[in-house]
């Protein structure tokens, strides 16, 4: 068994035993996600084949450093050829990985829930807020009321008297918005 370095080292020079070696060592780690991931056995082989490549040809340039093992830096670049070879072929997939991936699905749901959350948190804030905030900026924002409709309905002076009070609430409401999320 070599360590990493000297597998490196291998590499660079296109040693065929090292190949063998990283065959024998790591092509089932490759088959398997390939498989659960809309693959098959071919579809691994060649994968592999490609990572192989790339790995040799980083290595002879000096460009792969080992910050990570063989292990993973192989499993990196296999998953990688992979999902673009999916994303080209315009497959659809679903990912089943060796690490805890959201689905887009999960994330859409979590960015949905989040931003019903945040909804439901200025609601709450405009309605704590009291009149006449919450008054001029839902008929400001909701009812899209114009500035001179403000101004008559809240008896201010003039436009620029409810752009002012606009101004405050809503610097009002982010405070309070800020300070409960």
């Amino acid at each position: 068994m070599q360590n990493d370095k000297d597998i490196l080292s291998l590499l660079s020079k296109g040693d065929e035993g090292v190949f063998k070696t990283l065959y024998k060592m790591h092509f089932n780690m490759v088959k398997y996600f390939i498989i659960n991931n809309s693959g098959n056995e071919q579809a691994a082989k060649d994968v592999f084949q490609e990572t192989l490549i790339v790995l040799f040809e980083k290595a002879r340039d000096h460009q792969l450093e080992l910050k990570a093992s063989i292990k993973t830096i192989i499993y990196s670049i296999s998953r990688n050829l992979w999902l673009k070879q999916l994303r080209d072929n315009k497959s659809e997939y679903r990912l089943t990985d060796y690490e805890n991936y959201f689905t887009q699905e999960e994330e859409d749901l979590d960015e949905k829930e989040r931003e019903d959350q945040k909804q439901l948190t200025l609601n709450k804030c405009i309605i704590e807020m009291g009149d006449p905030c919450k008054s001029l900026l839902t008929q400001f924002y909701y009812f899209k009321k114009s500035l001179i409709d403000l101004m008559e309905m809240f008896n201010y002076n003039s436009t620029d008297t409810v752009k002012t009070q606009k101004y405050k609430c809503l610097k009002r409401l982010r405070s309070m918005f800020n300070n409960t999320i």
